[in-house]
This record gives structure tokens, C-alpha cells and sequence, in this order.
């Protein structure tokens, strides 16, 4: 009797091991897979500081049907854009 609750023990530890072990695996497997897309989608991108640098908006230009302009909308910080 006593032999079996010990191998009931055993199992039950091998078991929650074998548990343990898989979850940590996993675990890692997600952390990798994590950082590598993070890495991907996030490498190409410029720098926080190099954005308001070179984000010059166009000057907007409303014309009419013959294409003559009606009226042209300049950002005040930069004036007229030519493009």
C-alpha cells in the first residue's frame, strides 16, 4: 500500500515536471519569436527625433475645372512648398 502512494507521488511530481519543463520551453520559444518580429517591424524605422526634420508638409492648392487656382492654403511655419 505504502509503495503505491509513493509511486503516485513519483508520477504526479514527474508529471507536473514534465509540465513545468514544456510551459519554460514555451515560454522561450514566444520570447524569441517576440523579439525577432519586434525587430523586424521596428529596425527600418527612423529615429523619434530625425521625424519633425524632414516632415515639410506641402502647400494645398484648390483649382477650379480649366485648372486655374482658386486658392492655396500655406503651412506658417514653412510658407509655400514648391513640388
Amino acid at each position: 500500500m505504502m509503495k503505491k502512494f509513493g509511486q503516485r507521488l513519483w508520477t504526479g511530481w514527474q508529471k507536473r515536471r514534465r509540465w513545468q519543463k514544456t510551459l519554460i520551453i514555451l515560454a522561450l520559444l514566444v520570447a524569441v519569436i517576440g523579439t525577432t518580429i519586434y525587430q523586424w517591424v521596428f529596425a527600418g524605422l527612423p529615429q523619434i527625433d530625425a521625424l519633425n526634420a524632414g516632415m515639410a508638409l506641402p502647400s494645398t492648392r484648390i483649382y477650379d475645372r480649366q485648372g486655374r487656382l482658386l486658392y492655396q492654403i500655406a503651412d506658417p511655419n514653412t510658407g509655400v512648398n514648391q513640388v
